[in-house]
């Protein structure tokens, strides 16, 4: 997974690439816009649609899975640089009780870290080292 915030997208939207489990690729802007519950639930039914566009067979995978892009005014440079740095305090933790998440890649103006599951070995049924 990577958060790129050295180049804000010009949507005011959320963006999201990545790669599926069969190795498609995909590109497309989540709209969350919506005033109200109805028109919420119009944005996500258009972003399932444009989710479904997106997807590309056959095309070379990244080597992430999920990437997103977030437009960021002045006003929240510094709860973002917070949040950041609380998870890469606890970035470990969330490797260790997500085994969905393989690495974690941060990339600001001002600094990058990257930190990834290593190999485990299996203790028991739930537990490995």
């Amino acid at each position: 997974m990577a958060l790129d915030l050295s180049h804000p997208p010009s949507l005011p939207a959320v963006r999201l690439r990545g790669r599926l489990s069969e190795g498609e690729r995909f590109d497309f802007v989540i709209d969350r816009s919506g005033a109200d519950v109805h028109a919420l639930s119009d944005d996500m039914e258009k972003s399932w649609l444009a989710f479904n566009r997106s997807v590309q067979s056959g095309a070379e995978p990244r080597v992430f899975t999920a990437e997103f892009e977030y437009p960021l005014d002045e006003s929240a440079r510094e709860l973002v640089s917070t949040g950041l740095s609380q998870l890469e305090a606890c970035a470990s933790l969330v490797l260790a009780f997500s085994p969905e998440i393989a690495q974690i890649d941060v990339q600001t103006p001002n600094t990058s870290w990257a930190m990834s599951r290593s190999s485990s070995t299996p203790i028991c049924d739930d537990v490995s080292l």
